[in-house]
């Protein structure tokens, strides 16, 4: 009965009771709270009995077939008879899993897994003993269908040969070499920077991106000889993988070595003598057990990271309980018992948090996820007492409530705009912050209407959103040419063009931007709109500068108004506010530093920079 009670609750509800009831709860009624409210047994001053798993990781790249068959026997032979949880992802090109086994099924599974001929030979690395009674990393075995199981940019161009990746080390064999190797090679981590913030390797390059998409162009800029020897290591070793054949086959880079197993497979090697290990700091996981203040995926006492609130050493991660932000932030156990800052990340959120409920939901409202640049739980490290927002969402610039206002007396975007973007929300949810938002697409609207563009380039089409917000007011006889790289994306861009491009006045280059620059360089545009890779913004620049694409008033033919220049309109140009700092900041942030000093000091052109979302500069020649 009071399980049954339990589940009719709500979240709030719950809390009430939990706080209230005099007498200790049932263990299953605890485990319950514990897996749907994020709690602890030590958090209501009980204790469970112990439930232990132990944790497995394996990959394998193998053409797999009949992936919906496989993932239904998956889930029957292990989460059913098993009683395994994880998340299992399965595709074309082979299989990804992060999962935990009842101790006593362990042989049993093995067993299992070996038994699948398409799973033979595939290497199981297992990690720690994970108490399900303290801490819950998976709630069930989820088995997901994918594209790739771990995605490239040459996404079905260019297969790679997964059959040479590098040179596969050992924990044994890799710590041998790290510690003999020489001074001339490089020694990278793959991973994103919120991962290698907590915990890496002695004398490790960390890349600074937020999404592995970028792992491949960054990494190749941090090897600066082709017969340099590279040393490479991710958290379970699938991305190596995939990255050293992108490096052996694409940019002819020979001597690639990489950690087997990754960090889990190095930090359960080394964890009888952890005095001896080059490990540092503690390894992020993509579950529960991050959010613990535990030993898991450590071999030291070494903090690297310190708390948002107090700045006090810590690695412990929490989730803001603002449900609109909900983002991951570091706060250390003391702070989070004294319930600092109400559960909020940062003020603005606390701030919203005591509102009342009426007033938080009229803001919930009113944010839209790509207006007001919401975060997902990887967006946000606080290290040494700074907090250091890493939005993958477009964020504001501006005031909030200016936003909002701007926003609610801006000409709303067309059904067909609003069909895209809704599109693109559903077919690719995780890359959706790449297309510019409702507002930035009235403005691009409205620069063509008042310049008069009939020719217009796009470098960066993604779903071909901004294309078709500049079609809405380019006259009958114009024309825009955009470019992109990605298959899977043009392909969506593709379909909406069909769809709404009735005239087929859009025509998509499938290639890289320099590529298409290099085959337009005759021709003269009266606008270009330029949102891509920011690293490469300063080549796009000066190539068009150079070759002269901009038409002008002598340029009759392409139908100038008096006095009207050609136009170049660049986003992103402020990225996320980083471009006012000038310590410690990543790659993206010091290039588009670089481009806007770049054109401020250009004698040929002229630019006005706006605070238009993530901003904008506009561009012409003088």
């Amino acid at each position: 009965n009071l399980m049954l009670l339990v589940r009719k609750l709500n979240k709030n509800q719950r809390r009430f009771f939990r706080t209230n009831h005099k007498t200790p709860l049932p263990c299953h009624v605890l485990r319950y709270m514990m897996a749907h409210d994020n709690i602890s047994p030590t958090d209501l001053g009980q204790s469970v009995p112990k439930k232990e798993y132990q944790y497995y990781s394996f990959y394998q790249y193998r053409n797999l077939n009949a992936l919906e068959s496989l993932r239904h026997e998956l889930l029957y032979s292990l989460g059913k008879r098993l009683s395994i949880r994880g998340r299992i992802y399965i595709a074309k090109e082979g299989v990804n899993a992060q999962i935990v086994v009842p101790v006593n099924n362990t042989d049993r599974f093995e067993e299992k897994i070996k038994s699948y001929p398409i799973f033979r030979g595939m290497k199981i690395f297992s990690g720690d003993i994970v108490d399900l009674s303290r801490e819950n990393p998976f709630k069930k075995l989820h088995i997901r269908i994918r594209p790739l199981v771990f995605d490239d940019p040459d996404y079905q161009l260019n297969k790679l040969n997964m059959g040479d990746t590098g040179e596969p080390l050992s924990p044994q064999e890799w710590h041998r070499r790290l510690k003999q190797r020489s001074p001339n090679s490089v020694l990278i981590d793959c991973r994103n920077y919120y991962e290698s913030e907590i915990g890496r390797f002695q004398g490790a390059e960390r890349l600074q991106i937020d999404k592995h998409l970028d792992a491949f162009s960054e990494v190749k800029e941090l090897i600066k000889d082709p017969q340099q020897d590279v040393y490479m290591y991710c958290t379970g070793g699938i991305r190596c993988e995939k990255l050293g054949a992108y490096l052996k086959q694409k940019c002819n880079i020979k001597n690639i070595r990489r950690l087997d197993g990754g960090i889990n497979n190095y930090i359960n090697h080394f964890k009888s003598h952890p005095e001896e290990a080059l490990w540092e700091g503690r390894n992020f996981v993509f579950d529960g057990r991050l959010l613990e203040d535990t030993k898991q995926g450590k071999l030291n006492e070494k903090i690297l990271t310190n708390c948002s609130t107090c700045t006090e050493a810590s690695d412990s991660f929490q989730n803001c309980k603002l449900d609109m932000c909900n983002k991951l932030f570091i706060q250390c156990p003391t702070c989070k018992r004294k319930n600092m800052r109400n559960g909020a990340c940062s003020e603005e959120c606390e701030r919203i948090l005591n509102l009342p409920q009426e007033e938080r939901k009229i803001i919930k409202e009113k944010r839209d996820r790509k207006q007001v640049g919401y975060r997902s739980r990887s967006n946000l490290l606080s290290t040494h007492g700074t907090q250091r927002f890493y939005s993958i969402q477009s964020p504001r610039i501006t005031h909030m409530d200016i936003d909002n206002y701007c926003q609610e007396y801006t000409t709303k975007q067309s059904y067909i705009l609003e069909d895209v973007e809704n599109k693109t929300k559903k077919i690719l949810p995780k890359r959706y912050h790449n297309m510019i938002g409702a507002y930035q697409s009235q403005f691009l609207s409205t620069i063509v209407k008042i310049s008069n563009a009939r020719h217009i380039l796009e470098i960066g089409t993604f779903t071909g959103y901004s294309a078709l917000a500049m079609l809405e007011n380019l006259p009958k006889d114009g024309s825009i040419i955009t470019c992109e790289k990605n298959m899977e994306v043009a392909e969506q861009a593709i379909n909406n063009f069909k769809t709404f491009d009735v005239d087929n006045r859009i025509s998509l280059k499938l290639a890289p931007a320099m590529d298409t620059l290099s085959d337009l360089r005759t021709r003269k545009f009266d606008l270009i709109f330029i949102d891509a890779d920011k690293r490469k913004y300063m080549e796009y620049y000066q190539y068009i500068i150079d070759n002269n694409m901009l038409a002008t008033n002598g340029d009759p033919i392409y139908n100038m108004e008096p006095n009207n220049l050609g136009t170049i309109i660049v986003d992103n140009v402020l990225w996320k506010g980083k471009v006012i700092h000038n310590d410690d900041v990543d790659k993206q942030t010091a290039a588009l530093q670089q481009f806007n000093r770049l054109v401020q000091d250009d004698p040929r052109t002229k630019q006005i920079l706006l605070p238009i979302r993530d901003g904008v500069s506009m561009i012409s020649l003088k």
